[in-house]
C-alpha cells in the first residue's frame, strides 16, 4: 500500500494518514471495551439483536451464554457468533445458521464441529478459503474441495497434498484465480489447457508458465487471444512480431505499452490499441500522439485520453469538445484558452459538475453555468465565484444534489450567514451521513439510528438540559433549556415514557426531526449515551427528587448557573487567512458571557465535556466561518 502510495503523494502525508488510521481503529476497540456489558436486560437485549445480531458483544456474559438469545442474533448477523459463549460455540445449529449465511463463521466454531461435512461444506459454498479451518479429514475430501475451489480458487492451498496434484481440481482453481498456478506442480505448469485457463482469468499466470510454452508462438497467439495483457511476459522477439502485438492490442488496448518501440510507431497497431482503450493512447509515439484521427478515435473511447495529445491538439476546440462529452473532467487537460470557451465549459459540467475548478475564473461567475454545475454535483458549489456562494438558490440546490459525505465540504464554501439558514440547516441534517457516524461508532444499523434522538460523544449537536423530571398525578412533568440560552420548555409524559421519548420531544422543539442532540440531567455528570434510550424515565424522577432533598431550596434556572459557572471558550479561531487571527483568552470570555446574557444567535458547535458546574464547548463567533469543523 505504502508503495502505491507514495508516487502521489509525500512521505510525511502517508505517515500521518497510517498514524491517523491506526489511532481511530484504536479508538474503535477501546468504544467497544468500555461498552462492553452495558446491555443487562434480556428483553433490552433481544429487542436490539433482532436488528442487530452484532450487538450481542455488548451484553453481559451471562446473556452471552443465553442459546435463544445467541441464535436469534446469529440468525440476523453471522458475525455474531464470535460473540456468543465458549459452550455455544459447539452449538450445531447455531453454528450451522451462522455458517450458512457467512462461511467466515467456521473460524470461531467449536473444534468438534469443524469436523461436520454439513457445517464444513455450508461454509466453503459461501467463502471457499474457509476450507482452512475444516479438519483435516475433510481437506482431503474431494467433493468438498472441488465446492470450495469453484467458489474460490486460492482454496486449493488448504486442500491435501494427493487432491492438489488432481488436474480436474487444479483447472477448475485456476479459472477462479489464475495465481494458483503459481503453487500447482511444474507438470501442470506445462499443461497448455490448464496455463490458458488461468492466463484467461489472470495475466500474470503467464510468468508461471512452463518455459517452454511461453517460448511457443502459436500457443502465444492463442494465449493473447484470451487475455492481451499477457504479452508483458513474452520474449522480446514475441513483442516484436508484428501479427502477436496486434493481437494482443485488438483484446487489450494497454498491451500497447509492452509492444517493441517500432511497434508502438506504427499507426495501425496504435489504431487497434485506442479502439478498444482510449489511454492506450499514452504508449503510442510522439508523432502518432499528433496524429489528429487517432487522437479522435482515443477520446471518443476515453475523454481523458486527451491527456496525452499533444500541445496543438489540445488546443482544437471540436476535439476538446469531443473529449468532454465524454468525460467532463477532460477540460483539465484543455488549452488555457478553451477554458474561457462557454460552451466548452459548460458542455463539460453537464456531464461533471467538478470540472467547474478547470473553467476560467470569469465563467466560475456565470449563473446559468454554475446552476448547471451544481444540479449535476453539489460538491461544485466550492468552485463557484464568491459572490454566488452568498445566493441561496445555488446553496439550496448545491446541499439537495451532494453527496451525503460532501455537505460540511459544501457548507464550508458558502457565507456564514447562509449556513445559519433555518432551511438551509435542516437540509444539510437530512442529507449528512449521521445514521453512517452513529452506525460505525456503535454498531447501529440506520432503522436504530433514525429512531433514536441522542448523538454520539463527540459529534456536533445541540445541548439540551434537563433541570427537572417531578411525577404527579397527571403523569411525568419535565422541565429542560435548549441551548446556552436557557430557553425553557415543559412537557408532561406518560409513566411509561423513556429517555429516547424525552429525547424525540426536545429534538422537535427546536427544528424538527432532522437532527440528534446532546441530552444531559442536572443529576448526572455526563451526556446521555445512545445506549440509554430505552431506560425508563421514571428512574430519574426518583433520582431528582433524592437531589431536591439534599439541595436547598432555592436554585438557580440552567441559564444563570451556566453564566455564573466558568465556563472555558475552545476551538476558536479565524477560518480565513485574510482575516485577523483568533483572540485572546479573555475577549473569548467576553464572548461568552455576552452570548450567554443575550442568548447565542447560533447554536453550539460540540460539546466536548460535561460535569456538574462546567461545560467545555466550541461556540461559533463572528470569526468563524464553518459550522462543520
Amino acid at each position: 500500500l505504502r508503495a502505491q502510495l507514495l508516487p502521489h503523494i509525500g512521505m510525511a502525508e502517508l505517515q500521518v494518514a497510517f498514524r491517523r488510521a491506526r489511532r481511530l481503529r484504536g479508538h474503535e476497540e477501546q468504544t467497544a471495551r468500555q461498552l462492553r456489558g452495558s446491555i443487562r436486560d434480556r428483553e433490552e437485549a433481544l429487542r436490539v439483536v433482532q436488528r442487530d445480531g452484532r450487538m450481542l458483544r455488548f451484553a453481559t456474559d451471562e446473556l452471552r451464554d443465553d442459546r435463544d438469545l445467541a441464535l436469534v442474533a446469529v440468525r440476523q448477523s453471522a458475525y455474531a457468533i464470535q460473540w456468543v459463549s465458549e459452550n455455544l460455540r459447539s452449538d450445531r445449529e447455531i453454528v450451522l445458521t451462522a455458517a450458512k449465511q457467512k462461511g467466515i463463521a467456521l473460524e470461531w466454531a467449536g473444534t468438534e464441529l469443524r469436523s461436520d461435512p454439513e457445517i464444513v461444506l455450508e461454509a466453503v459454498k459461501e467463502n471457499g478459503e474457509m476450507l482452512w479451518c475444516a479438519a483435516k479429514e475433510l481437506r482431503a475430501d474431494r467433493a468438498i474441495v472441488l465446492v470450495a475451489v469453484r467458489q474460490r480458487g486460492s482454496a486449493l492451498n488448504f486442500a491435501s497434498e494427493v487432491l492438489r496434484l488432481d488436474r480436474t481440481l487444479v483447472l477448475e482453481a485456476v479459472k477462479q484465480d489464475g495465481e494458483v498456478l503459481r503453487d500447482v506442480s511444474s507438470g501442470l505448469r506445462a499443461d497448455r489447457e490448464v496455463v490458458l485457463a488461468a492466463v484467461a482469468q489472470n495475466a500474470d499466470a503467464m510468468m508461471w508458465a512452463d518455459t517452454a510454452l511461453v517460448e511457443d508462438r502459436a500457443f502465444v497467439l492463442e494465449a493473447l487471444r484470451r487475455n492481451g495483457q499477457a504479452l508483458e511476459f513474452t520474449s522480446e522477439v514475441l513483442r516484436a512480431d508484428r501479427e502477436v502485438v496486434l493481437t494482443a492490442v485488438c483484446q487489450t488496448g494497454d498491451a500497447l505499452q509492452w509492444a517493441s518501440e517500432a511497434l508502438q510507431g506504427e499507426e495501425a497497431v496504435v489504431h487497434e490499441a485506442v479502439l478498444q482503450s482510449g489511454n492506450a493512447l499514452q504508449f503510442a509515439s510522439e508523432t502518432l500522439r499528433g496524429n489528429r484521427d487517432l487522437v479522435l478515435g482515443a477520446v471518443l473511447q476515453c475523454g481523458d485520453a486527451l491527456q496525452f495529445a499533444s500541445a496543438g491538439l489540445s488546443a482544437d476546440r471540436n476535439l476538446v469538445l469531443e473529449a468532454v462529452r465524454q468525460e467532463g473532467a477532460a477540460l483539465q487537460w484543455a488549452a488555457e484558452g478553451l477554458k474561457g470557451d462557454r460552451e466548452v465549459v459548460q458542455e463539460s459540467v453537464r456531464h461533471c459538475g467538478e470540472a467547474l475548478q478547470f473553467g476560467s475564473v470569469a465563467l466560475r461567475g456565470d449563473r446559468d453555468l454554475v446552476m448547471d454545475a451544481v444540479r449535476e454535483n453539489g460538491y461544485a458549489m466550492r468552485f463557484t465565484a464568491p459572490e454566488l456562494r452568498a445566493e441561496r438558490q445555488f446553496v439550496l440546490e448545491a446541499l439537495q444534489q451532494c453527496a451525503s459525505g460532501a455537505v460540511a465540504d459544501v457548507l464550508e464554501a458558502v457565507s456564514w450567514e447562509l449556513c445559519t439558514d433555518p432551511e438551509l440547516d435542516l437540509e444539510a441534517w437530512r442529507r449528512e451521513d449521521f445514521e453512517g457516524l452513529t452506525r460505525n461508532a456503535l454498531g447501529m444499523d440506520c432503522e436504530v439510528a433514525r429512531a433514536n434522538p441522542f448523538a454520539v460523544r463527540g459529534s456536533s449537536a445541540r445541548v439540551c438540559s434537563v433541570s427537572e423530571v417531578v411525577w404527579k398525578d397527571t403523569g411525568l412533568h419535565c422541565r429542560a433549556s435548549i441551548g446556552l440560552s436557557g430557553m425553557e420548555v415543559s412537557g408532561v409524559f406518560p409513566d411509561s415514557a423513556t429517555w429516547g421519548d424525552l429525547g424525540r420531544w426536545l429534538r422537535q422543539q427546536q427544528e424538527g426531526d432532522g437532527c440528534y442532540i446532546h441530552m444531559v440531567f442536572h443529576s448526572h455528570d455526563r451526556p446521555v449515551s445512545p445506549f440509554d434510550a430505552h431506560n425508563p424515565l421514571m428512574d430519574i424522577a426518583s433520582e431528582f427528587a433524592e437531589a431536591s432533598a439534599r439541595a436547598a431550596p432555592a436554585t438557580a434556572t440552567p441559564a444563570a448557573s451556566a453564566a455564573a459557572s466558568t465556563l472555558e471558550l475552545a476551538a476558536v479561531r479565524a477560518a480565513s487567512r485574510s482575516r485577523s487571527p483568533a483572540r485572546g483568552h479573555e475577549r473569548d470570555r467576553a464572548d461568552c458571557a455576552a452570548l450567554l446574557a443575550n442568548g447565542p444567535q447560533h447554536p453550539p458547535i460540540g460539546v466536548l465535556r460535561f460535569s456538574a458546574d462546567r461545560v467545555l464547548v466550541a461556540l461559533p463567533i463572528e470569526a468563524s466561518r464553518s459550522r462543520s469543523r
